[in-house]
């Protein structure tokens, strides 16, 4: 199953970096408040899974610059329809978790299954944020 990764965490990023006009539920300031300060997560990007982490970052610098969640848009729309729907808005919670502190396939696959019953509504965000991004966010956009 490719988009597993729950655009979520990256539109979770997009979400609390930019298109988040809505219930911006916990904005927390999770790794700097965007701009251009996303080199600064700490260390560990390059041992370990084999520079998962500097993906993570590369996608959510993506993320913030081409902004395609932004209000008024066809993928902006999709995340606020999505954030009205209860076990939808849990999903964008849960893959915002695994973005920030599980950058796993494994983490954003339980959150897909978790929330399969609104699958309908996130499934369509995920090409949202792997059609600029794909290459920078990799495992998300398999």
């Amino acid at each position: 199953m490719r988009l597993i990764f729950s655009c979520t965490m990256i539109l979770t990023t997009a979400l609390a970096a930019g298109c988040g006009s809505e219930v911006s539920t916990g904005g927390t300031g999770s790794g700097g408040a965007g701009g251009n300060g996303a080199t600064s997560s700490t260390g560990s990007s390059a041992s370990g899974t084999g520079g998962s982490a500097a993906s993570k970052d590369a996608c959510n610098s993506c993320i913030e610059l081409a902004d395609p969640f932004k209000a008024g848009t066809g993928c902006g729309d999709k995340v606020a329809v999505c954030k009205k729907d209860g076990p939808c808005a849990s999903w964008l919670g849960c893959t915002d978790e695994c973005f920030h502190n599980d950058w796993t396939a494994a983490c954003f696959t339980a959150c897909d299954v978790a929330s399969v019953d609104s699958k309908s509504l996130y499934e369509p965000i995920y090409p949202c944020a792997c059609a600029p991004c794909a290459a920078e966010c990799g495992f998300l956009c398999d």
